[in-house]
C-alpha cells in the first residue's frame, strides 16, 4: 500500500520519469521556507556568495534539512524507491523571470570541489 502516491502516479513515474502537481506542504510551510531562503541568499549576497555558491544545504541548512525530511516528501519517495533512503545531494534553484542566466555553464561556475559534508554534521547544521 502506497503512502503518499496513487497506483496511476507510481506508475506514470516509471514510465515517464516524472509527476508535477504534488502538493506536499501547506501554504504557511511554503512561505516560511520562501522568507528563510530570501534571509539566507541575503547574508549569502552580504559576502559576495549566491545560492548557488553553497554546495550541501541539507548537511549545513536545518530548515533546509526540515524540508526534504518532510513526512510528505519520503512518503512519496518511499513509494517510488522503497524505504532506504538518505540525502546525497541538495540545492536550492532559482531563476528570477528576465534575469538573463542560463544555468551554472553560462556563469562560468567552477567544478565543484571536494566538500565534505560530514564535516558539518550533525553539529554544524544552522538554521
Amino acid at each position: 500500500m502506497n503512502k503518499g502516491l496513487s497506483d496511476n502516479q507510481v506508475e506514470q513515474f516509471h514510465e515517464q520519469g516524472f509527476l508535477t502537481g504534488l502538493r506536499v506542504w501547506d501554504d504557511r510551510v511554503v512561505e516560511r521556507a520562501q522568507t528563510h531562503f530570501r534571509k539566507v541568499t541575503a547574508e549569502l549576497e552580504s559576502h559576495g556568495l549566491d545560492h548557488n555558491d553553497v554546495n550541501g544545504w541539507w548537511a549545513l541548512n536545518r530548515t533546509y534539512w526540515n524540508l526534504c525530511s518532510t513526512p510528505g516528501i519520503l512518503n512519496c519517495l518511499e513509494d517510488l524507491l522503497g524505504g532506504d533512503l538518505f540525502i546525497f545531494g541538495g540545492q536550492y534553484f532559482l531563476k528570477n523571470p528576465g534575469d538573463g542566466r542560463r544555468g551554472c555553464a553560462a556563469k562560468g561556475c567552477p567544478p565543484r570541489s571536494g566538500y565534505n559534508p560530514s564535516s558539518a554534521w550533525p553539529g554544524g547544521l544552522v538554521g
